[in-house]
This record gives structure tokens, sequence and C-alpha cells, in this order.
């Protein structure tokens, strides 16, 4: 997903066409998966931001993130379909 926010300006406000687009491309996720499959996405962007964008009940998936690195880090979120949504870690 990060290619698809590489025009934004700032992490705060994500542009409505670039919203839509990512909605679109994590609903067909979402709709690929099986029960208890999983979707993995790395990215140098905040959780912040991102929960954001992955934390919405119509996608029906948990969803879970680590940070690895010092300084630079970078963040793995696994999303795995038909577990109940937490925006908690």
């Amino acid at each position: 997903l990060d290619a698809m926010m590489v025009e934004e300006k700032s992490p705060w406000e994500v542009s409505p066409d670039t919203a839509y687009f990512i909605h679109q491309a994590l609903s067909e996720i979402s709709r690929c998966l099986k029960p208890g499959g999983r979707f993995i996405s790395i990215t140098f962007a905040q959780p912040f931001f991102r929960k954001r964008l992955y934390a919405r009940s119509e996608y029906d998936w948990s969803i879970r993130h680590q940070s690895y690195g010092e300084g630079f880090e970078y963040f793995v979120f696994v999303m795995t379909k038909g577990e109940e949504l937490s925006t908690q870690g």
C-alpha cells in the first residue's frame, strides 16, 4: 500500500481518491481470503497511519502489528480473516 500513498503530501490527510483506491484494494484482498487466511503488509509508515486504513469491520479481519529495527523502524501488519476486529497491538 505504500506505493499507492506515494503522491500523498501528508500522512495525516489521505486524499479521497487515494482512500477510495486503497479501500477497493483492501476490499478485494478481504474478499479473496478464506477464513483464517492472512494478509501481511510491511511498511515504514507508523501504525497510527496504517491502522486507520486497515481497521474497517467490513473487511472482517483482525489486525496485529510488530515493529522491527531501531531508529529507522519498519512495521509488519498481519490481518487474519474471520477474526474479531481489534485495533489494539
